[in-house]
């Protein structure tokens, strides 16, 4: 009971800090897209926050749920009951998950979401700085309240450069949306590499409303995935090496993250399609993701079972040994 109580504890912390600390991330980040040189940057807001909270909240609770099953693996002197019971309470907190909270939280997310003011409109940059604009510069010696700018533009593609006057020029030429400034934008904006999670997560979120709003077949469809994060649990004591065991769960958490986002995205490859059209009829004509996450489930599942009675067999072994 020790163990499930424990268990219980660190979900809440890890989804609240993890909420808390992903919601500051993107207050911050978006508080950016408004910044402009010369000009304070506005960091606290609490709409921002909110909506940070209700962004992030869906992965944080699923993520959280995994690096539960990382904790169970470092337990030690945790005796047969012990881990029957933290794998009832594990699995009460998936279904809870799965089943109840997030379809709530996505339903509740889009209606919030729907509430708030979303920034349509850049804010005017400001005189005083070069600023790149494709393949020249600008530099602006008066922006007007109108959105207006006198300045000059360095044209510095051909050879040799040259320089033109500028009035009443559109200063949100040198924005670049969602950035309100280039400037700003060349020192954050974060390579290609690094927003793929993001957009990687976007396409979940956007699979998860849509299943929300398509009924419960729908949902029951795309919460397929939670029977296979549900099953990572079976690999926690694929070895007695931890850290071996610790590599297999994230290993396995990654590939079913990697399957799922390319069944949902369109991103299945042609040959991996081919073949899975060529199977039985009441296979093929299921979402691929459907398939991966039973059959995946189904795996670990047995696995599971054969390493639990392969473990008490081990352990019975060790105890007659002992007392001899």
């Amino acid at each position: 009971m020790k163990a499930s109580l424990s268990l219980l504890i660190s979900y809440i912390f890890l989804c609240v800090l993890g909420t808390i600390a992903c919601a500051a991330l993107f207050m911050v980040s978006h508080s950016l897209y408004s910044f402009v040189a010369g000009k304070p940057l506005p960091i606290i807001s609490e709409t921002l926050f909110l909506r940070g909270v209700l962004f992030s909240a869906p992965a944080v609770f699923a993520t959280s749920l995994v690096l539960l099953v990382l904790r169970i693996i470092r337990w030690r002197n945790v005796g047969v009951f012990g881990h029957i019971l933290s794998f009832v309470f594990y699995s009460i907190l998936c279904v809870v998950f799965w089943v109840f909270a997030l379809p709530r939280l996505i339903a509740y997310e889009s209606d919030t979401l729907m509430q708030f003011e979303t920034r349509t409109d850049l804010t005017p940059v400001t005189s005083g700085y070069f600023r790149n604009q494709g393949e020249g510069i600008l530099y602006f010696s008066r922006v007007l309240p109108s959105g207006k700018a006198d300045g000059i533009s360095i044209n510095t593609s051909p050879s040799p450069s040259f320089i033109s006057e500028l009035s009443d020029y559109p200063s949100n030429t040198a924005s670049d949306y969602p950035y309100s400034d280039v400037i700003v934008r060349d020192a954050v904006r974060p390579p290609l590499l690094a927003q793929k999670p993001i957009l990687v997560y976007q396409t979940f979120l956007s699979a998860a409303r849509d299943a929300k709003l398509g009924g419960t077949w729908a949902w029951l469809l795309f919460a397929s995935m939670g029977l296979s994060l549900f099953a990572l649990y079976f690999l926690k004591s694929v070895s007695d090496w931890k850290l071996f065991s610790t590599a297999f769960v994230v290993l396995g958490a990654i590939l079913v993250v990697f399957v799922n986002y390319a069944s949902f995205s369109g991103k299945i490859p042609a040959i991996v399609f081919d073949f899975y059209a060529r199977l039985p009829e009441f296979v093929s004509n299921k979402p691929i993701s459907l398939c991966f996450n039973v059959v995946f489930f189904g795996i670990l599942t047995i696995f599971g079972v054969i390493s639990t009675i392969f473990a008490i067999k081990k352990r019975k072994i060790s105890k007659e040994g002992g007392e001899e």
